[in-house]
């Protein structure tokens, strides 16, 4: 009842914290309120929320990058039809450039031919892989990888690792981890685990997930 007075401990059992003020969840029986359970409980919960974010920033990033390599894809397809039709285009084309044009329009056409010979030079079957593996990521277990990693580094208070430093490949432990990370299937599509980093870390690179 309302008029009755309450002694600390009972307001601390009714809310569901401890005498040190740590709220634990109603489902979570509190065995031990000594400050080591409590940093560990706060670690554990910590790094579940962090890769939680990072699942769901990668989703976002792993999304872009599948459109923008199906557009390179596209992009390639198109470019090795038009060379083989017409036995490179891009050059005939800087050629019969007409002398009377500007210099601004020169110098556009001419970035517009080397824009040409680069996608021609560009192997569709290698795009295509590059597809098959950002498909095949297995997004959990690379939020997994990023979310300890980053919080290691945060404890030991180191920087947290970039995108271009994550999941090396140097030795034979670093490489079964990085498996790990990309998943089996995505290693498998790219034709081996380095290939499939470089498309990984290509996520990893997004601003959706650096911001996290």
């Amino acid at each position: 009842p309302p008029h009755v007075h309450r002694t600390a401990a009972t307001r601390y059992r009714r809310r569901g914290m401890g005498p040190q003020g740590a709220r634990w969840p109603r489902w979570k029986p509190r065995a031990d309120n000594s400050s080591q359970a409590v940093t560990d409980d706060n670690r554990r919960k910590k790094l579940h929320h962090g890769v939680k974010c990072i699942r769901k920033a990668l989703k976002k990033a792993h999304n872009f990058e599948e459109r923008k390599i199906q557009r390179r894809l596209q992009q390639a397809l198109a470019a090795a039809a038009a060379s083989g039709a017409g036995g490179g285009g891009g050059k005939k084309a800087k050629a019969a450039t007409p002398k009377g044009k500007s210099k601004d329009e020169t110098s556009a056409a001419a970035a517009a031919a080397d824009a040409t010979a680069s996608a021609e030079t560009v192997d569709p079957e290698k795009v295509a892989q590059q597809l098959a593996a950002v498909r095949a990521i297995d997004l959990d277990a690379l939020a997994s990888y990023m979310g300890t990693a980053t919080f290691d580094a945060v404890v030991a208070g180191r920087d947290a690792p970039t995108a271009d430093k994550a999941l090396p490949t140097d030795g034979a432990a670093e490489t079964a981890a990085a498996e790990k990370a990309v998943g089996p299937a995505a290693s498998k599509a790219a034709g081996g685990v380095q290939a499939a980093a470089v498309v990984a870390r290509r996520v990893l690179a997004a601003t959706a997930v650096r911001e996290e």
